[in-house]
């Protein structure tokens, strides 16, 4: 718990966003999703006959709820990261010329 309250610098803020702009970055969010996925599958095919039904359901309800919070909250600090990073960039100083001609 002793990283509960770390904050990436600037530099490693830039890094993440080189790591998200990755085209392998979208194919380890599927699989994190499909992952997430079959947490919630387990939580549906629990037997309903087995002695240890309750226990189960109330297990498996709780992980698959724990792997869905997880990635929700991972993709909320990479956005928050990637606006804190805008806001500080501010706009560009000067126009970017090439604008008036590819925009």
């Amino acid at each position: 718990m002793q990283n509960a309250a770390y904050r990436p610098s600037d530099v490693e803020i830039q890094q993440l966003m080189q790591i998200i702009s990755l085209p392998g970055y979208q194919i380890l969010q599927r699989i994190m999703m499909g992952e997430i996925d079959q947490f919630s599958l387990d939580l549906l095919n629990v037997d309903p006959s087995s002695d240890r039904y309750e226990t189960e359901v109330r297990a498996k309800h709780s992980i698959a709820l724990a792997a869905g919070m997880f990635y929700q909250r991972l993709q909320e600090r990479v956005a928050g990261y990637a606006n804190r990073l805008k806001e500080k960039d501010g706009p560009p100083i000067l126009p970017d010329p090439t604008e008036e001609i590819f925009g």
